[in-house]
């Protein structure tokens, strides 16, 4: 009887090998999903708002600047047109006080007043005293209260400064025109009055009367002068031409009218 060897045990079939492993291999994150490059544009785009608030702001800052410079300058011109109609009319109030005394000035200078009360009075210092010398006197302190008259008829604080704008030194500049030329009106009158009294002495007591009332209308000169030149300086400070701003205290000419 044959004996059967042992059958070999039928191998499994091989399977095929597993590919090598691969690492995970991470993703990159994409650029703008960066978080320095977010921290960045945030930075960045922060500074671009900031530049542009400020720049919307010094716009708009420098709109409103720009509009209130021109309201300003608008203001300024309205204001300018009163105050020089103002110094106008007080200028029209002068000329006329003026002219019964003598004339303003063509050119610089001061107006040339009562030139012939000063020849008059001049005369009489000499101990001279030619025919038409009392009339002279007569006329000059009759048209000196005249002038002085006219000047005080005008409430100048009320009706020429009041309410148009005049600063300190503009208004002191009108107001100080009007007293000073009143002065210097009642010290012209003064002056004639006093020299009808020495026409009507005579020898020494003439004469030294008359120094009297020469000194007079020196002091008369220089007042009026220094309301006159006051009222030029409130024409320059309105914006009105004006020929030359006389020193203060300057006497007018010695020959002449009135």
């Amino acid at each position: 009887m044959a004996i059967k060897g042992k059958s070999k045990p039928k191998s499994k079939p091989r399977s095929a090998p597993r590919a090598p492993r691969r690492e995970v291999v991470e993703v990159p994150t994409p650029f703008f999903l960066r978080r320095w490059v977010q921290v960045a544009g945030a930075l960045i785009l922060g500074i671009l708002l900031t530049m542009f608030v400020v720049w919307v702001g010094n716009g708009l800052h420098a709109d409103s600047v720009k509009n209130q410079k021109k309201a300003a300058a608008a203001a300024l011109t309205a204001k300018q047109a009163k105050q020089r109609v103002a110094v106008q009319t007080w200028k029209g109030t002068v000329d006329t006080a003026i002219a019964k005394i003598g004339m303003p000035p063509q050119g610089p200078g001061n107006p040339a007043v009562f030139t012939a009360l000063t020849s008059a009075v001049q005369g009489l210092t000499q101990g001279n005293a030619p025919a038409g010398t009392a009339k002279t006197l007569n006329d000059a302190e009759t048209n000196a209260q005249a002038a002085h008259d006219a000047l005080m008829a005008v409430a100048v604080a009320k009706t020429i400064i009041s309410g148009k704008g005049f600063d300190v030194a503009a208004a002191n500049y009108l107001l100080n025109s009007q007293t000073k030329m009143a002065l210097g009106l009642d010290l012209y009158r003064e002056a004639a009055a006093v020299g009808a009294t020495a026409l009507a002495a005579s020898g020494t007591q003439r004469t030294d009367v008359a120094t009297e009332a020469s000194n007079l209308l020196a002091s008369a000169a220089a007042t009026f002068n220094e309301g006159w030149s006051d009222l030029q300086q409130a024409e320059g400070g309105a914006g009105i031409p004006v020929t030359q701003i006389p020193a203060s205290g300057g006497i007018p000419g010695l020959t002449g009218g009135s």
